[in-house]
């Protein structure tokens, strides 16, 4: 793994030279006609200890000189390992609010729960921890105010104001704690985390831990409904039932997609071309509407493979992309 800086001129380069970071090399490049130069800190392998080590650097770095960041190895580990955490919890929420909105039909909180697949997580927080009435009355009453009022003023005024999210009402208000505590802080992370936003040691380890907490406590909640629907099947309604067993199809058909892009992250680049060439063909637009609510996720999946190979892909045939071709065909007769 390795930190790049660039200098635009010799202002900082004593300190520089005089900084030796333990466990990792440095080289300083200079350029030709040119007052700009850049240093370069490297550790072997990629892992969290060599992570941290750059990190610190980093850290280091950039509160004492404001250099131009170039590439950012630790921060780049960090991000890639974080993934696999978010993108559980964001399907495991998801399967959390449709189980629910199930169990709720009906409802006019639960019929708001649909097509989660193509919303982002801002919007989907938006949904189900925000109060619309509770953000109008907030307004209403501090506009209302029209003398000098005080902090603890306002506070008192708030407090009076009853709010009912989505989330408190369908979920619960002490279900999944950390995420219904911490779900500013968990958007945040995410975020950095998918637009490869730089982050160091200390914000890595607080997001592992916090999406850890939330998974663990989504598969609890989860587990809950899966256990009333197998031991205790006369207080669920023939439409819950149904709607339970949709919703299942649904996150298996998900999985499947999730192996064949295991398949695809496997491949030679030869093989990508040849891939997203029979995504592209495998399906008419008659096709995709033809498909039953269910599929949703699977088409959503499928048309992402396709931007993610649009730059690569022209014109290629080979036995890896003919198997994808065929996996994805099976999914979508299964489904049918």
């Amino acid at each position: 793994m390795i930190q790049e800086y660039l200098f635009i001129d010799d202002t900082n380069k004593t300190e520089i030279e005089a900084y030796e970071p333990i466990k990792a090399s440095k080289d300083i490049y200079k350029f030709d006609n040119s007052d700009c130069w850049i240093v370069t800190y490297s550790v072997p392998g990629e892992n969290e200890d060599g992570a941290k080590i750059l990190s610190d650097i980093n850290d280091y770095i950039t509160n004492n000189f404001s250099p131009t960041v170039l590439s950012n190895g630790s921060s780049a580990y960090y991000n890639k390992t974080l993934f696999p955490f978010i993108n559980e919890f964001e399907r495991k929420l998801r399967k959390l609010l449709y189980l629910k909105s199930a169990l709720n039909k009906g409802d006019e909180i639960a019929e708001n729960i649909y097509g989660l697949e193509n919303k982002d997580l801002g919007e989907i927080f938006t949904l189900i921890f925000t109060d619309d009435n509770f953000v109008k009355k907030v307004r209403a009453t501090v506009n209302d105010k029209s003398w000098a009022f005080t902090k603890d003023e306002i506070i008192k005024s708030l407090n009076l104001i009853e709010e009912n999210t989505r989330w408190d009402i369908l979920i619960g208000a002490n279900a999944v704690s950390e995420l219904r505590e911490n779900f500013i802080s968990a958007k945040i992370y995410r975020n950095d985390t998918m637009h490869a936003h730089n982050i160091n040691t200390k914000t890595y380890k607080d997001a592992k831990k916090l999406f850890k907490k939330i998974n663990d406590q989504l598969d609890e909640e989860i587990g809950k409904i899966i256990e009333i629907a197998e031991e205790e099947p006369e207080k669920m309604t023939e439409a819950f039932n149904a709607e339970l067993k949709s919703a299942m199809r649904l996150l298996d058909s998900t999985k499947e997609i999730i192996n064949i892009r295991d398949i695809i992250s496997k491949a030679q680049p030869a093989e990508l071309l040849a891939i997203k060439q029979q995504i592209a063909d495998m399906s008419s637009a008659k096709e995709i509407l033809g498909l039953q609510q269910q599929l949703a996720a699977d088409m959503a999946e499928v048309n992402a493979l396709k931007i993610e190979f649009a730059d690569i892909i022209k014109n290629a045939q080979s036995p890896a992309a003919k198997a994808i071709q065929n996996q994805l065909r099976e999914i979508t007769a299964a489904k049918k």
